[in-house]
């Protein structure tokens, strides 16, 4: 080996370590990202569906509910797909029949290897008669198990135990480097604790680069479970991140249709702070039932990660992940997260105020540059975030500490017992916890 390439190859561990600790071997494949607009003159809900190809007749792997026509984003395993739509006029999310449909790409398969989005599926419901075997495949559209080819289906509030065996390092390391394994081995979705509860309100916890619902566990018990229950996000962080955006709200469209909660409040850590935009970005589009009172992110690179940027550039095609290219400052996906392609501010839904925590030491990995040893202070106080936030404090604490401290834990059961709102509709009777105090 060269020296150039030892360097290489030396820079790629120092990264992987200094983001998730994780051991370094070649990469499996990737999730796939479908996307396009479902277009459609009449009003009403739209349902778009994956179907994976094989042998027999093709199978549902992911669907999407739409409150009307537009954009639609689907996520599932490399393979062959058909992508169909339909205007759910009788609104029991079933094709009756008469209702008009639509499919992409003029119905010829759609096939991904993994790792790169397929853009541009463009769906026009003008059809009303369709063929025998697309007529098959929409009657068999009906809600399931949501699944993917050659693995395990997702978890749909499965509810799981903080010591649960998968959610260890190994597994949250296997997200990294084989996103495939970990799909089909390590069960990922969104987790309770307990039986859903009518009248809680879910508070839903986003993980970072390498991380496991586990991380979560100081802040978990910190909660008011007379008020609150916690769901637990559980995703492969070395996919691109609006695929692992996709699949959540895949899991709480899901989840929405089968309790009908109506509001969720999301707390996530480092790189889930991104996912998390990104969820409620495209929640948005839809026009969802539930509405999100309440983001707070905790130590998340908005502006990314010079290291991951460097990483792309210097590391051996075989082990560059795709969340790194997510990662890199100026990336595509962190310019899209707070400005629209007309060049306009992209902004989160009216109703959810976004609570900025932030982490600072000295960082000494790899920069200089103030921070929390992990991610530099510009980064996790970038001027769109700053300016969107409803409410913005910095802790003396590491990346992985500022979880664990009581001081955090103390100011986030503050915020969100600003949003558990009683009868009259005023938190507190109208009185804000200090740590929402503007």
């Amino acid at each position: 080996m060269t020296n150039s390439r030892v360097g290489r190859f030396c820079h790629a561990l120092a990264l992987c370590a200094a983001l998730a600790g994780c051991a370094m071997s070649p990469r499996g494949g990737e999730l796939c990202s479908f996307s396009g607009a479902a277009q459609s003159a009449r009003p009403g809900a739209v349902i778009v569906n994956l179907y994976a190809l094989g042998e027999g007749l093709p199978e549902l792997a992911a669907q999407q509910v739409l409150q009307q026509g537009g954009e639609w984003r689907l996520a599932a395993a490399p393979g062959r797909y058909l992508a169909l739509a339909f205007q759910d006029e009788a609104g029991d999310q079933q094709w009756s029949g008469g209702e008009s449909w639509g499919e992409a790409g003029g119905g010829e398969p759609l096939v991904c290897a993994g790792g790169r989005p397929l853009r541009g599926l463009d769906i026009d419901l003008g059809s009303r008669q369709p063929g025998g075997e697309v007529r098959k495949m929409l009657q068999e559209s009906r809600p399931g198990p949501l699944a993917l080819p050659q693995g395990r289906a997702l978890s749909v509030g499965e509810v799981g135990r903080m010591d649960d065996p998968l959610w260890t390092s190994e597994y949250g390391q296997q997200g990294i480097w084989h996103p495939d394994l970990f799909m089909r081995q390590a069960h990922p979705g969104i987790y309770f604790l307990h039986p859903y509860q009518e009248g809680k309100i879910p508070v839903l916890f986003i993980h970072g680069m390498g991380g496991t619902p586990r991380n979560f566990d100081t802040l978990v018990q910190g909660l008011d479970v007379s008020r609150f229950q916690p769901w637990l996000a559980f995703y492969p962080s070395g996919s691109d991140l609006t695929v692992s955006a996709q699949m959540l709200h895949v899991v709480l469209l899901q989840l929405q249709r089968r309790f009908h909660f109506p509001s969720l409040v999301v707390v996530a850590h480092s790189m889930g702070g991104l996912v998390a935009r990104q969820l409620l970005l495209d929640m948005a589009v839809d026009r969802p039932a539930v509405t999100v009172p309440l983001l707070l992110t905790l130590a998340t690179p908005w502006a990314g990660d010079g290291g991951a940027g460097v990483g792309v550039r210097r590391t051996p095609a075989p082990w560059v992940v795709d969340s790194w290219r997510n990662l890199a400052p100026d990336s595509a996906f962190l310019r899209q997260l707070f400005v629209r392609a007309d060049g306009s501010p992209k902004t989160l839904p009216a109703a959810t105020r976004h609570v900025l925590l932030f982490g600072f030491q000295r960082g000494r990995w790899m920069s200089r540059e103030p921070g929390d040893g992990r991610v530099a202070l510009s980064s996790q106080l970038r001027d769109e975030a700053q300016s969107q936030a409803f409410r913005i404090k910095g802790y003396q604490q590491s990346h992985a500490g500022i979880l664990h401290a009581d001081e955090v834990s103390r100011d986030v059961s503050a915020a969100l017992a600003s949003y558990a709102l009683p009868a009259a509709g005023q938190p507190d009777g109208g009185r804000r916890p200090p740590m929402l105090r503007r």
